[in-house]
């Protein structure tokens, strides 16, 4: 008799914890598809390591009008460790491209970042893709983010201001003798600040590689629409030719950091872009990394917790979502349920073997 009690127990106690197991088993099925919606994140960023991700070089193709870039919907991720690494837990950098036209973007259409904190995060990825092509000399990786789209011209794109931040370190490098591709020379032609000037590649290269202090004199000779002021305002030959524009003086000090061999002398917010593309390598630019992964981290905690963990989801999607949890919450209910009323009958039969001893 004791040893069909024991046997009794133990067969009991096996089921208990088969049904313990299953209840785990459910508890971690539901998990919701815009990278850990569930989780509120704490919006503290990881410190940023260095990294190259080895993309293979490719063809900029200045005349033919900068080639098509990534949609507004999840942006193609980067190649390297460093952009899989956690900047805050459950997002990586590739994991704030894959979420993108979801969580946050122009495009999205779910519960998701505001209209300015969509642009702060394409202005902080456009600074940090365009400091990792300068490291490796190529303007295309800026082709991760999206260009020309619905209602976005592309010199309003997030592909474009990433083009525009190489254009101004590579073409400072240019013209102070650091650089002997014509590419840096090609792209500021054809970009939208002298885009409608009439100048060809010759003339505009060739007034360019004498720097930024005689390059004005060389092309108002081909341009004689264009005045010596209207030139220097653009190509400054001295800080007093800018009055007092941002952008004219970031491009004086550019160059003349490059010029003096001293890229730590960049303007500020350009030091680590000129220095990754002196050195070769994109360590400088863990500091935009970690300054992308900070903002974004921090927004996406406060909208995980306004929305309760459903960021990136639709309405109809968060409904279905709640169902399902609700669907879980009642099915381990009733498991547990089962566990303790097996639990009791185990416990009296225990005592009845105690008795019976």
């Amino acid at each position: 008799m004791k040893k069909w009690l024991i046997l009794g127990i133990v067969a009991l106690l096996a089921l208990i914890y088969g049904l313990q197991v299953l209840m785990r088993g459910r508890q971690a099925e539901f998990v919701p598809a815009p990278g850990s919606a569930t989780q509120e994140q704490q919006g503290v960023a990881l410190p940023a390591g260095a990294g190259d991700a080895g993309l293979p070089d490719s063809q900029y193709a200045a005349e033919a009008g900068l080639r098509a870039s990534s949609t507004y919907g999840s942006m193609l991720a980067m190649q390297g460790q460093i952009y899989d690494k956690e900047l805050c837990p459950g997002v990586s950098f590739n994991k704030i491209l894959a979420d993108h036209g979801r969580v946050w973007g122009h495009t999205a259409k779910s519960v998701s970042f505001s209209p300015d904190e969509s642009k702060r995060v394409y202005t902080l990825l456009a600074r940090y893709v365009a400091c990792s092509g300068l490291a490796r000399k190529d303007p295309n990786t800026c082709d991760h983010l999206p260009g020309e789209g619905e209602g976005v011209k592309f010199y309003a794109s997030p592909n474009y201001a990433c083009r525009g931040e190489y254009t101004e370190v590579s073409f400072g490098a240019y013209a102070a003798g650091k650089e002997k591709s014509d590419l840096p020379c090609e792209m500021f032609l054809y970009g939208d600040i002298i885009k409608d000037s009439g100048l060809n590649k010759p003339e505009f290269c060739g007034a360019a590689v004498t720097g930024l202090d005689n390059m004005c004199e060389a092309l108002v000779k081909h341009a004689p629409k264009v005045s010596a002021a209207q030139c220097r305002s653009i190509f400054p030959a001295s800080n007093s030719d800018c009055d007092g524009d941002a952008l004219c003086l970031n491009r004086r000090g550019i160059y003349q950091a490059f010029k003096a061999g001293k890229t730590s002398a960049c303007p500020k917010g350009y030091q680590q872009m000129c220095e990754a593309y002196e050195k070769g390598t994109s360590a400088p630019c863990a500091d935009l990394l970690a300054e992308t992964g900070e903002f974004y981290c921090a927004t996406l905690g406060k909208l995980q917790k306004k929305t309760g963990g459903f960021a990136g989801f639709t309405e109809e999607e968060t409904k279905a979502l709640i169902a399902e949890q609700a669907k879980k919450k009642k099915e381990e209910e009733e498991l547990l349920k089962q566990t303790k009323a097996l639990d009791e009958q185990v416990s009296k039969r225990a005592k009845e073997l105690m008795k019976g001893r």
